[in-house]
């Protein structure tokens, strides 16, 4: 049987944009400054909320 782990916690950076009205490179921007938490999947960066 297969095992799937549904992480509710992570948004993408596209539905962080949708679900906040933030743009992206502003987004971009808080990720470097260190204000949003981010982890990284299979090479792709998710918002930890």
């Amino acid at each position: 049987m297969k095992r799937v782990i549904l992480r509710k916690d992570l948004l993408s950076k596209q539905e962080y944009h949708e679900r906040y009205g933030i743009a992206r490179p502003t987004i971009n921007r808080m990720i470097d400054e260190g204000k949003l938490i981010v982890e990284r999947i299979s090479g792709i960066d998710y918002i930890k909320i």
